[in-house]
């Protein structure tokens, strides 16, 4: 079992790696079942990016990291500023990574933030 320490390296790169951009990142963190609702990690991957072509910018930061046991919290920020309007876009929320063999398997997030459609509307 990995250290919590160490999940939390990996939650991490999850979250700002990936979402900064390196996709790529997804192959070694998380587990091929990994599913976030319905979700697949190709279909995570493939929204990630077509974020990335709406808001080139787009940064990803994290807040407060809580783990125990193989689960992992963490508070997280976007924000960046979309291609086609210029408008500064941003959101907030609360993601819950599930470990297995130190991979995560599943993902679960809250957000109340507006989707960045309705803040470039």
């Amino acid at each position: 079992m990995a250290s919590v320490e160490e999940l939390k390296r990996v939650a991490k790169r999850f979250a700002v790696d990936a979402w900064n951009g390196d996709v790529a990142i997804f192959d070694e963190v998380c587990s091929p079942d990994y599913h976030l609702g319905d979700l697949t990690l190709a279909d995570l991957k493939q929204a990630i990016l077509a974020y990335r072509q709406s808001v080139p910018d787009l940064k990803a930061t994290l807040g407060d990291m809580i783990a125990e046991g193989d689960t992992v919290a963490y508070r997280w920020t976007m924000s960046g500023t979309h291609g086609g309007t210029g408008k500064p876009v941003s959101a907030t929320g609360i993601t819950i990574l599930h470990f297995r063999d130190g991979k995560v398997f599943r993902d679960e997030f809250e957000s109340s933030s507006k989707s960045f459609e309705e803040q470039v509307s």
